[in-house]
């Protein structure tokens, strides 16, 4: 799926809710339903979604990546 001038519209509003570091948590309102539509849209205006490994990086996130000094306490 992509973004084209001849494509089928699709609407998708979001709202950044919070932000860590290089990451955002996101909130979606999908008007339309298009296949892969959050992903797609996402991706064309520079922002893909953490992990996609279709439309962005598929690299993990690791929570030392946006939290400093982050130490997985052994249980």
């Amino acid at each position: 799926m992509v973004v084209h001038k001849k494509g089928k519209s699709a609407i998708t509003h979001y709202k950044v809710v919070e932000t860590f570091g290089p990451y955002s948590l996101v909130q979606f309102q999908i008007h339309t339903g298009r296949t892969h539509q959050i992903r797609v849209h996402m991706q064309h205006i520079g922002h893909s979604i953490a992990c996609d490994v279709l439309y962005g990086n598929a690299e993990p996130v690791f929570i030392s990546s946006f939290k400093r000094k982050y130490k997985l306490s052994k249980i």
